[in-house]
């Protein structure tokens, strides 16, 4: 009986405590719950402290191109004050691979602990051109078209190409001949690795049976169709060893049959620049 009592006084004891507990559990509940809050503010601006900033965007020595550092801003929006990674590498490698066509490579390193960003640049290098209305179209060596220009200095040292209106293609393209494109870039492969290859001025690609190449602006060969490709060469090579061909000297070559090739000289450069364009 006496241990009923005992028991029974503890209880009532237990439970008229039972509301201070409640108190101090919720007590303790808010109170790390405001601590975990404050943390998690001291993180987030100490993260923001620590995060570099974008403060300067270069182009690096060594890079070949006609745009600037602003230019290259714009287009990937780099402004200085903006997080360091806010944008990777890869992507604004990509931004401005996109944005300017005649970018043939690009590398970017990001340094963080002076918050710069540098940029190197080279562009491609025209090839060919194209010539329409008032238009110059540039072409790298896989003739891809990367620029478009009323610049005729830009053509300087460059191979012009004859084309019909419908092959000029869309930019970053390669010329489009249609169901002719495999033929007439084997034959533009094989010209320029033949010997002659360097001297190689213009090429006309208008018709696959009437392809004509001109050297040094000077002599023009019409070459007819691609078949014997290796005797047009051999006889070729044979000829520019002629004294006809001396420098300063005007002339066509008719290859088309290399068994009955006939040439004939020229007194003027715009009359050979003539026959070249004539169909």
């Amino acid at each position: 009986m006496r241990n009923d009592r005992y028991l029974k006084k503890v209880n009532t004891v237990w439970q008229d405590k039972a509301p201070l507990r409640l108190r101090a559990r919720r007590f303790f509940l808010c109170g790390l719950a405001v601590l975990l809050l404050i943390g998690g503010a001291i993180a987030g601006v100490t993260r923001m402290r620590s995060q570099p900033v974008l403060l300067s965007v270069t182009v690096g020595e060594g890079s070949q191109t006609n745009h600037t550092a602003e230019d290259f801003c714009r287009a990937a929006n780099l402004a200085p004050g903006n997080p360091l990674h806010a944008k990777t590498k890869r992507d604004i490698a990509g931004i401005l691979l996109e944005a300017f066509p005649e970018i043939d490579t690009v590398n970017v390193q990001k340094n963080k602990k002076t918050g710069t960003i540098v940029l190197s640049v080279k562009e491609k290098v025209p090839v060919f051109y194209v010539v329409s209305g008032t238009d110059y179209y540039l072409f790298d060596k896989s003739c891809t078209l990367f620029r478009r220009t009323r610049d005729a200095g830009e053509t300087a040292g460059r191979i012009r190409l004859i084309v019909p209106d419908d092959a000029l293609p869309a930019m970053r393209s390669p010329l489009d001949f249609g169901d002719d494109g495999d033929y007439m870039f084997a034959f533009l492969r094989s010209v320029f690795s033949a010997p002659f290859g360097s001297h190689v001025t213009a090429v006309s690609l208008t018709k696959r049976y009437d392809l004509r190449i001109m050297l040094d602006d000077r002599i023009v060969l019409f070459w007819g169709s691609d078949e014997y490709a290796e005797q047009k060469i051999n006889v070729l090579s044979a000829l520019l060893m002629d004294g006809m061909f001396a420098e300063g000297r005007f002339a066509t070559v008719d290859l088309n049959v290399p068994s009955k090739v006939t040439a004939r000289p020229y007194a003027v450069e715009q009359d050979v620049r003539t026959a070249f364009l004539t169909p």
